[in-house]
């Protein structure tokens, strides 16, 4: 009945949109016109960056369900049940439709043009999918497992310079480089979201900690 796709902001540039791995309605509402859904993108963790062109999930309606006057064409008459009440007088986009109309009324081959723009659109924010998607998953257990390593590095690094007893400017200054590679990916904002995750670790200089961390 409709094809649901993703344009994101390389779409200028490779002219093609991107597919949508799956589009579920998990729940209607009680005025029998609500409806919730979920839905599984294609590599989402390239959707929704900090760009100023957004990226947009489309829904867009068959262009070959709707006749000029607006009702469905015979073969699809079957959709007339979703709709209540007397279905002759239901009529979609009878606006557009009617251009279409008068558009025909010159071409012998028909005219679809108004048609094949009934959609809606949605902008889609930052995704964070740390369940179902596996890189983001990688990378948010390698965050875990570094956080810990260079929790080990500092202290241990702490425990030699202090039985060397030659001070501990060595300590101060890996610190120091862990503050300005923690706000590497801030620097560039085509920097996809999982891999702030990545960096996050060295804000261990901040105090910034995992949930898993017993010790503050």
């Amino acid at each position: 009945m409709f094809d649901v796709y993703v344009k994101n902001v390389t779409f200028r540039t490779h002219n093609t949109t991107t597919p949508l791995l799956d589009f579920k309605f998990t729940h209607l509402g009680e005025d029998a016109m609500t409806m919730n859904w979920t839905a599984k993108f294609y590599r989402p963790y390239m959707l929704g960056l900090l760009m100023k062109k957004s990226d947009k999930l489309y829904i867009h309606l068959r262009y070959d369900l709707l006749d000029t006057k607006g009702y469905f064409r015979p073969e699809y008459r079957h959709l007339d049940k979703m709709f209540l009440g007397n279905t002759t007088l239901t009529r979609l986009y009878h606006d557009r439709c009617t251009k279409d109309l008068e558009a025909e009324a010159a071409s012998q081959y028909g005219a679809t043009t108004n048609r094949e723009k009934l959609y809606v659109s949605k902008r889609i924010d930052l995704q964070f999918n740390f369940e179902t998607n596996e890189q983001m998953a990688y990378m948010r257990q390698l965050a875990v497992k570094t956080y810990w390593y260079l929790c080990g590095i500092v202290a241990t690094q702490f425990v030699v310079l202090f039985l060397r007893n030659v001070g501990f400017l060595p300590v101060w200054t890996i610190i120091e480089y862990m503050q300005l590679v923690s706000f590497i990916p801030l620097y560039n904002f085509r920097m996809i979201p999982y891999l702030y995750d990545a960096f996050k670790p060295f804000l261990v200089s901040h105090l910034i900690l995992t949930n898993k961390t017993f010790v503050l």
